[in-house]
């Protein structure tokens, strides 16, 4: 041998240095010859032993490192090789032999770089490529695959179900690359692996010796998974476990290399690669043992000097997974751990099954259906058994602990403070075992018995039935939906009394049915119907057309041929009976394989076996009533955010074969796409589409490793997205296919573009429903777990848009006009906000593309169902309140309106009076009634002077403070007071004083630095009145027009930036004039003799005048308000009570109106005030924790709160933060309260027999809501990020301390 992996008689390839391909030693296998794989394909070639070459061929102009010719290359023919090179090189002309297929290979630095890391790499590439469905339906579409029924002779089932196009080009694709990986030459490099219990300890290796420091019989284990693995089963693992749509191909990958693999022989150099399954099983296995402990939060509870005795001995405090250096290391490295804990958990289950449908793992064993005490050794049954024995332990343990501190006062029980945080933890860590059971039982129903599967369901039904899903309409904190509708005004063209009756009917069914509010719910539903029609049939299919199910390309990979000598007796037919059945490959391993945790188990009490993961066996401790000796364990589970989303389907229900009433409602569907959404796609069928689109956007969104590892993008994510609709069949018997063919019919059924048939027509209906639901429920400035944010799904439609226009940009409009029309009024005001902010943004990285007749068909809501009536107030519209806040949210993003105008709006539509929201007076005369006509121009004059003085002269902060501080103004000022007003008042309360006169020199500044946002506004309202006259002429609108345009040659000032430049810079003079107002007022009162007000009273007093300016000034724009607040907050101009009071009054005053938005600056206020706070301290040790021994102090005091550990550092800045937080949640829950029995009191409001509610009370129930939850959050993460608290942290670290602290200390929301 030459040292070279190629092979041109096998290969192909050719062309450049290094060409062809890998070396085939199947030599007798004309299948995979030059003619099969193709040849030329210059430009590129097969890895060789000098590090030349690529893993793919040539061809083309291009050549691109992971994309060569054939299946697995670029679709551009441009970038990669020929039509149909394969593996082996590309096809097309070839390429010039002087350039070789490296393309790094004129950089000479690249000379040193080991042949075999670029190689893994390169197969890396192509393993994750292996089952991309794209583009196997694109190769299987050129060579026109037609189904066929492949391998049934499994013990799937006993029906011939034909074997989709796309499978069969993925199962080529296995068998190719299986050729590839299992030549003798090349299973050295590829299948290499190191057997058990011969490794040294490593950066790669795995340690269990969580209990070291206290059991005798337990010694340090040291596994170095990786190499124990190899590295194509560790890859396959990986992929199994990260990459949703392509579960089949590698259980199909597994089954052919480990049938393929080489044996023992004298090429291998007397090496046998036999039992790759196994090892990709046992790879996995470990991967499911941490990701599942690391989804339930199960962490120690060494204290830290036990941590600092183990380190100190050579163990660790905790069993650390690092079999994946690319993984984060520890479970409070990131935020959203738990969530790729469970997406991995979620896939390696699935992956489980999908080996065990192969017949490579057992299904079920006997016993499975009895409870065990053992967990090394699990079938797929056990585990799914020993997962819902744990939920119900869990779930039961949560139950008594509720029940048995009910009446405990946590301020009198330090134990019981803690049972919030843990009972919550056991509740979620059991629901979350009983979502991954779900998730996994549709893939199992092939060799899972009936009765199996039903014990399963009962069991979590008593779960279920204790769930309380947090977005229940109108009642959970994450509620997407209201109760019940809004008490407005319709104003719509066809309002009627049909519109009650409607409402009627919708009561009757929401009554009859119980609400399915989040995916949970849903999962479940979908789940039961699946297992009750399946094990019902007769003929053994699923009730679905979602094809990942019942996937099989192991079926379709061919057998070893074998030489058949006639038995005895043996008829020809029998012959061929024996070589048909050996056609297709099968395991053929001496027995079927079990999910092993790691033989190096930790052996506890009463027979229970602990490996890398402690989940099973601590809650079997737990259950029993014991507590793990030893093994000192909690669950610290807080959240279900990022795994469970709520649930809205925002086309009509699914069709149902019994319904007779379709006819009719068909009629109105007379888009053909959402027509055949919503008649094709049952319920099953929307909810595994869903889920395929959460799944993708969870694990192909973009994200960095420790490492510096780079992967997923909202590109990517977009990409898998569509390869959803290479996931649906034809239609099951029943309703959908009569629906499918009436369409057919009526002509109705079109090409949905993605290269399939009118299977998958639809599917972008549920794509967009899907990801706008998401959108709904991901607010901003709320610190929250989930990958979900509204800029990353703003993104992943925005690419949708763009690769696919034709499609998905008319059903963006279809499905925001549906939740126009049908829920805008039965959104919470956090999901209307966060949906216009999603247009805004869609709007404008679209070119503003949004058909005319939909901008018409919304003016209605905003010219009649906003109009001011008779004592000035504005009508309260949900629809028309959506509408303005895009059109403003767009023109915060534009240079100027006249965009809007020309690219947005259709010509002379009466929402360019909106443009620029009326809001307000505007602030010229924003001076109250009380105040003279003779003030207001006293003080209009002194605004000129000072504004000049600011703006114009650049004064310095010291002149402005002296001037508006000293006499001269207020002489100026003095004979325009009435006898009755500011320092002459005889009123004994500051509140019953003209706030403009108390306030004049803190008005007269603020007035000044505002002016910019006054002009501002006046200058886009010059704009859009010049325009609406010219168009309304039918004159050209002139954009150099001098009296039109004036003010807009640079387009608009950063005014943000400028104000909060000048309120930082003019800060000393801001806070003169305040404390100059309070001197006078004060110096007022003692003149009469009267009784002073309480100064910081006072101070709250100027700080809600403050912000009512800036209100009047910034009507026009909420990011330009929202601006001001923040520079205020910052600077300590205002404080967070300040802003509770300008939002919700105080004691003697009810507001009967609040801002709209008011949680945005309530959460704002007391978030920053967070930060502020904690930025001042200076922490009293170093970042290392080195001083610990000097300052910890678990003494009594006033600190130490029942023996809370408060008196650590870490505890005393947690209480530091809950004493600030804590009196200004209950202060707006108090005020939020008051408000609405006010309300009540007033008729305002809404009883149980009144069908709609008011706006005011729906924004201040749902903006507690979000203020609570945002609070929360923020204090959560920031505590867990602080230093001090990461280096003092007691008993399971700062998470588990955090956690517990704010569960106890900050206020729910109830």
């Amino acid at each position: 041998m030459d040292g070279s992996l190629s092979s041109s008689r096998h290969n192909g390839g050719g062309g450049g240095s290094g060409g062809g391909g890998y070396r085939n030693d199947n030599r007798n296998d004309n299948r995979y010859d030059n003619r099969r794989r193709g040849g030329g394909g210059g430009g590129g070639g097969g890895y060789n032993r000098r590090g030349r070459g690529g893993y793919h061929g040539g061809g083309g102009r291009r050549h691109h490192p992971y994309r060569g010719g054939g299946r697995y290359g670029d679709r551009d023919r441009d970038r990669g090789g020929g039509d149909r090179g394969g593996y082996g090189g590309g096809g097309g002309r070839g390429g010039r032999r002087s350039n070789p297929g490296n393309r790094f290979d004129n950089n000479s630095s690249t000379k040193s770089i080991d042949p075999q890391s670029a190689m893994l790499k390169q197969l890396t590439a192509m393993v994750a490529k292996m089952g991309d469905l794209i583009a196997c339906a694109e190769s299987a579409s050129n060579v026109q695959l037609m189904n066929n029924n492949g391998n049934d002779n499994d013990n799937d089932t006993n029906e011939e179900v034909p074997m989709r196009g796309v499978v069969q080009a993925i199962s080529r694709n296995i068998q190719d690359l299986t050729v590839v990986l299992c030549s003798t030459s090349n299973a050295p490099l590829f299948l290499k692996y190191t057997p058990p219990n011969t490794t040294d300890t490593d950066e790669n290796s795995i340690t269990d010796n969580s209990n070291s420091n206290t059991s005798d019989n337990i010694s340090n284990i040291s596994i170095n998974a990786k190499d124990e693995a190899g590295p194509l089963a560790t890859l396959i693992a990986s992929c199994a476990a990260t990459l949703p749509l392509q579960s089949p191909s590698y259980a199909g990958l597994t089954l052919g290399v480990e049938e393929n693999a080489p044996d023992a022989c004298e090429e291998t150099m007397n090496v046998s690669y036999k039992g790759f399954a196994k090892r990709c099983v046992t790879m996995a296995s470990r991967r499911l043992a941490s990701d599942l402990d690391q989804t339930c939060g199960v962490i120690s509870l060494l204290s830290r000097e036990e941590q600092n005795q183990s380190k100190a001995s050579g163990a660790g405090a905790g069993a650390e997974n690092d079999m994946d250096k690319d993984k984060a290391s520890s479970a409070s490295s990131t935020d959203d751990t738990y969530v790729q804990s469970f997406m991995r958990s979620k896939l390696l289950l699935r992956y489980f099954a999908l080996l065990a449908r192969a017949g490579i793992m057992h299904g079920m064993v006997e016993g499975d259906d009895e409870d065990k005490d053992i967990f090394t050794s699990l079938s797929v049954a056990g585990i799914l058994k020993a997962l819902m024995d744990s939920a119900t332990i869990a779930n039961t343990t949560a139950t008594n602990m509720g029940t048995a501190n009910a009446d405990i006062d946590d301020d009198a029980d330090a134990d019981a403070a803690d049972t919030k945080s843990t009972i919550k933890s056991f509740q979620n860590a059991s629901v979350l075992m009983v979502a991954l059971i779900l998730s996994t039982l549709p893939y199992c129903v092939h060799f899972l018995p009936q009765y199996f599967v039903n014990d399963l369901m009962t069991k979590m039904d008593a779960i279920m039935n204790t769930y309380k899903s947090p977005f229940q309409p109108g009642v959970g904190i994450m509620s997407i939906l209201l109760e019940k509708e809004l008490l407005e005004e319709d104003v719509s063209d066809d309002a009627g009394d049909e519109d009650d009756d409607e409402e009627d009917e919708d009561d009757e069914e929401e009554a009859a049915a119980p609400a399915c509010a989040d995916t949970l719910q849903d999962l479940f539903r979908t789940v039961r119907s699946l297992v009750t029609s399946f094990y019902s049939s007769s003929t053994s299919t699923l009730p679905t057309k979602f094809a990942l199910l019942s996937d099989a390309p192991w079926k379709n990979l061919e057998g070893k041929e074998k030489e058949y000598a006639p038995m005895e007796g043996d008829a020809d037919d029998e012959l061929a009976k024996r070589k048909e059945f050996e056609k297709y490959l099968r395991y053929t391993g001496e027995e079927k394989l079990y999910i092993e945790l790691p033989s190096e188990s930790v052996h506890v009490h009463d027979n229970v076996h602990v490996g890398l993961g402690k989940l099973f066996g601590y809650l079997m401790q737990v259950g029993a009533g014991g507590q793990m000796e030893g093994i000192p364990l909690t669950l610290q589970c807080p959240s279900t955010e990022g795994i469970i989303f709520g649930r809205l389907s925002i086309f009509d229900a699914a069709s149902d074969e019994n319904d007779d009433d379709d006819d009719d409602e068909e009629e109105e569907i007379t888009n053909p796409r959402i027509k055949a959404y919503v008649k094709t796609f049952n319920v099953m069928d929307r909810f595994f589409l869903a889920e395929s689109v959460r799944d993708c956007l969870i694990c192909h969104r973009a994200k960095v490793s420790d490492t510096g590892v780079e992967s997923g993008s909202a590109k990517e994510a977009a990409e898998q997205i569509w390869a959803v609709s290479e996931l649906f069949v034809s239609p099951p018997n029943g309703a959908a296919a009569a629906a499918a063919n009436k369409m057919e019919e009526d002509g109705t059924g079109m090409d949905t573009g993605s290269g399939s048939d009118d299977s998958s027509m639809g599917v972008e209906c549920g794509i967009v429903e899907t990801i706008l639901s998401l959108i709904l429920q991901s607010p901003r400035g709320i610190h929250s777990a989930s990958s979900m944010s509204p800029i990353y799904l703003s993104r992943i439609l925005i690419h949708l848009t763009k690769d696919k226009p034709n499609l998905i940009s008319e059903v963006v409009v279809m499905t925001v006009m549906n939740l126009f029309n049908d829920f805008m009024p039965s959104l919470s005001p956090i999901s209307k906000e966060s949906l216009s902010n999603w247009l805004a943004i869609h709007l404008t990285n679209t070119d503003y593309q949004w058909p005319g007749i939909v901008w018409n068909s919304w003016s209605p809501y905003v010219v009649k169902g906003m109009a001011r009536i008779e004592n000035s107030e504005q009508k309260r519209n949900s629809r028309g309140e959506f509408v303005t806040h895009v059109m403003a949210s767009v023109n915060s993003f534009v240079a100027s309106p006249k965009i809007i105008l020309k690219e947005c709006l259709p010509p002379q539509s009466p929402l360019a009076d909106y443009i620029v929201p009326p809001g307000k007076p505007s602030a010229s005369a924003s001076a109250s009634s009380a105040t003279t006509s003779a003030f207001a121009s006293a003080i209009e004059t002194e605004v000129k002077d000072v504004t000049n003085r600011i703006w114009k002269n650049n004064d310095e902060p010291e002149d402005v403070r002296d001037y508006i501080v000293g006499d001269e103004v207020s002489e100026a000022l003095k004979g325009s007071l009435d006898d009755g007003d500011l320092e002459h008042s005889s009123s004994t309360s500051a509140s019953g004083i003209d706030s403009e006169k108390l306030w004049w020199r803190t008005g007269l500044i603020f007035r000044s630095i505002l002016d910019v946002a006054k002009q501002s506004r006046t200058k886009q309202l010059q704009i859009i009145k010049g325009y609406v006259a010219q168009v309304s002429s039918a004159v050209e609108f002139d954009d150099d027009d001098d009296d039109i345009m004036q003010h807009d040659d640079d387009g608009k000032s950063d005014d943000a930036t400028d104000i909060a430049d000048y309120f930082k810079r003019y800060k000393p003079a801001i806070l003169a004039a305040m404390a100059k107002d309070i001197q006078a007022h004060e110096e007022n009162l003692d003149l009469r003799g009267e009784s002073k007000e309480n100064e910081s009273d006072m101070i709250l007093l100027g700080e809600v005048y403050v912000l009512n300016l800036c209100e009047n000034f910034t009507t026009f724009s909420s990011s330009l308000f929202l601006s001001c607040l923040e520079t205020l907050l910052q600077e300590k101009i205002i404080s967070a009570m300040g802003v509770l009071r300008w939002v919700l009054g105080h004691e003697s005053v009810i507001n009967s109106t609040v801002p709209q938005g008011w949680w945005n600056f309530v959460s704002l206020s007391i978030r920053m005030s967070v930060d502020n706070d904690l930025s001042e301290d200076v922490s009293p040790m170093g970042t290392d924790g080195s001083d610990i021994g000097m300052i910890i102090d678990h003494g009594g005091g006033d600190d130490n709160e029942s023996g809370n550990n408060a008196g650590t550092p870490s505890a005393r800045r947690m209480k530091k933060v809950t004493d600030l937080v804590s009196p200004l949640l209950q202060f707006v829950s108090a005020r939020v309260h008051s408000t609405l029995v006010a309300a009540a009191a007033a008729g305002d409001t809404t009883t149980t027999t009144q069908k709609k509610l008011p706006h005011l009370i729906v924004d201040l129930r749902e903006g507690l809501k979000y203020v609570i939850r945002s609070v929360s959050a923020h204090v959560v993460s920031t505590l867990k990020d602080d230093e001090t608290v990461r280096a003092t942290a007691e008993l399971g670290g700062s998470s588990l301390e955090v956690e517990n602290w704010v569960a106890k200390h900050l206020p729910e929301y109830s």
